[in-house]
């Protein structure tokens, strides 16, 4: 009888072990670098070339 008890005991500490394993890895993320393109500095310049007629 005390065997049952001690292997109950160790089966609910591996369970939870397993289960705080698994939420400690499901919240990290992978460190990736973002492109976040060049930031526009200025007024925006013409495309239609509109003002390079007058």
């Amino acid at each position: 009888m005390p065997v049952l008890a001690v292997l109950a005991v160790a089966a609910g500490i591996g369970v939870l072990v397993v289960r705080r394993r698994r939420r400690t890895t499901a919240c990290r993320t992978v460190p990736a670098r973002a492109d976040l393109g060049m930031p526009t500095v200025g007024p925006p310049q013409d495309t239609d070339d509109s003002k390079a007629a007058l």
